[in-house]
């Protein structure tokens, strides 16, 4: 007998290449169409530095710990992956899902502010497979939790560790970088992406007392025309000429290591960094640290309620 569950809950996240052989894959699937070979082979070397990305690995651990912490507040319902544009698909999880005869879907996503390009696809992309399946099923989306306190809380205690493992760092002295994936300046609907990203540095402002900080933007596409800024390099190298001799790093839009946190910040910018004379430390993404999966379980309690 297959198992019955009235709930459950779909954690959304944009994907990840399983192995180097399943790239050119992914990027179609991201891109829209067939990837030039030049785009292969840069990609191929990125992820090949790093040793592959640990995003699914780290995904299916938060997918773990969140339903086990769900489990202990008395709320046995599955967790399930579900990505846009990798196994497993949003589709093919929705239908799974549908056979265990869910009737309520909560989409969770692994991304606190909303983007046109991450959340709200998500959602589109959940919406369709709901309707393809022919299943009655409730769904439900929180759109982002950009300013919710144990999120918040979880941002800051990665940041807070920098400071005290380097003491001669100091949150009133040293320049705090909070980054995010870029987006092309183009697209209408980014206002909420923007006003999220900055309510949620100021957030981290108030809890540990920074007195400089910058929101700068990373791992822009390949497309034509203007991206959002500044981008990071630029806000690395304005610090470095004003003096400054380190720089602190948080991926504030970012819930779990990847390429973009791995080569883009810890290999490339970081690189950049030391060559203009700046020491370069990062806060720890977020991954399956207790305070964030405690802050999802609290945010997939609220809808059950």
């Amino acid at each position: 007998m297959k198992p019955v569950h009235p709930d459950a809950v779909l954690l959304l996240g944009f994907g990840s290449p399983a192995s180097l052989e399943e790239l050119p894959e992914f990027l179609s699937r991201v891109t829209g169409r067939p990837p030039s070979p030049e785009l292969i082979a840069r990609t191929r070397s990125r992820y090949a530095r790093i040793g592959g990305s640990p995003f699914l690995e780290i995904s299916q651990r938060q997918a773990e710990a969140l339903q086990a912490r769900l489990k202990r507040k008395g709320h046995a319902l599955p967790v399930a992956l579900a990505f846009l544009h990798s196994p497993p698909t949003i589709r093919e999880t929705v239908n799974r899902l549908a056979g265990q005869a869910v009737r309520r879907l909560i989409g969770l996503p692994l991304a606190a502010h909303a983007s046109p390009l991450s959340t709200r696809a998500y959602a589109q992309a959940t919406v369709k497979a709901l309707k393809d399946c022919g299943q009655p099923i409730t769904f439900i989306m929180i759109p982002s939790y950009y300013d919710y306190r144990l999120f918040l809380d979880a941002v800051a205690e990665k940041l807070e560790r920098v400071f005290t493992k380097h003491p001669r760092l100091s949150p009133a002295q040293t320049p705090v970088l909070f980054t995010a994936h870029s987006l092309p300046s183009s697209l209408i609907d980014k206002r909420d992406y923007l006003r999220e990203l900055e309510i949620s540095r100021k957030g981290i402002i108030r809890r540990l007392g920074l007195k400089k900080s910058e929101l700068a933007f990373q791992s822009r596409g390949a497309g034509p025309g203007a991206w959002l800024e500044p981008d990071v390099e630029t806000v690395v190298k304005y610090w470095a000429k004003q003096g400054e001799k380190a720089v602190v790093v948080s991926p504030l839009g970012f819930v779990s290591d990847h390429v973009e946190t791995l080569f883009d910040l810890d290999v490339r910018l970081k690189e950049l960094a030391e060559r203009i004379g700046l020491r370069y430390y990062r806060a720890a993404s977020l991954n399956h640290s207790p305070r964030f999966i405690q802050a999802l379980a609290d945010l997939v309690e609220e809808q059950l309620k």
